[in-house]
């Protein structure tokens, strides 16, 4: 299974992305079709255009100021079939 999470850095007064938040935006815009949502959103299944492999985006840490930072993760066939 892919895990793929996005960190936040504070530096130099700001909060930035670290971790894999380039890789999960590049996923997101070049290979990843969105295809459902549950849990007003929080949680998104998306589908990967070139293979098919499903992919679910969250936020484990919503706790945080606008969610938290992202995780995507390449879900095998056991988590697709209890998705929602």
């Amino acid at each position: 299974m892919t895990n793929l999470t996005e960190t936040w850095v504070f530096a130099d007064g700001n909060m930035t992305a670290g971790g894999d938040a380039a890789e999960i935006d590049r996923l997101l815009a070049a290979e990843l079709e969105q295809i459902g949502t549950t849990d007003g959103g929080w949680r998104r299944l998306f589908r990967h255009r070139a293979d098919g492999s499903l992919w679910q985006l969250d936020y484990p840490q919503s706790e945080l100021h606008g969610g938290g930072p992202r995780r995507l993760v390449r879900l095998d066939n056991a988590d697709c079939t209890t998705w929602q």
